[in-house]
């Protein structure tokens, strides 16, 4: 019992650490998408463009939900994901 209990530990230890490679590249994409919105950002200023743009961000969300399916990703899990990228998005054009 204790070899298998050792296999499961390696074999999860090896899955958490795939997790957490995958994280840090996520945070990487984060931060550079952040840096184009902080760009976009300052773009609207100028202009004296408000930061929320309702049809672009239909058409974020649309596009977002289209890829999220052709790969296999529930809807519902791409929603929420970009509701909050957006929410930050917005505080990051003020």
């Amino acid at each position: 019992m204790n070899t298998i209990d050792d296999e499961y530990k390696e074999k999860l230890e090896v899955l958490r650490q795939k997790i957490f490679e995958v994280d840090k590249k996520l945070i990487g994409v984060i931060k550079e998408r952040d840096e184009f919105v902080k760009e976009v950002g300052e773009l609207k200023k100028e202009k004296g463009i408000p930061p929320l743009d309702m049809v672009q961000w239909q058409k974020v969300l649309t596009t977002r939900k289209e890829i999220g399916k052709e790969l296999g990703v529930d809807e519902n899990i791409i929603e929420e994901v970009w509701n909050t990228l957006h929410k930050i998005a917005l505080n990051l054009e003020k």
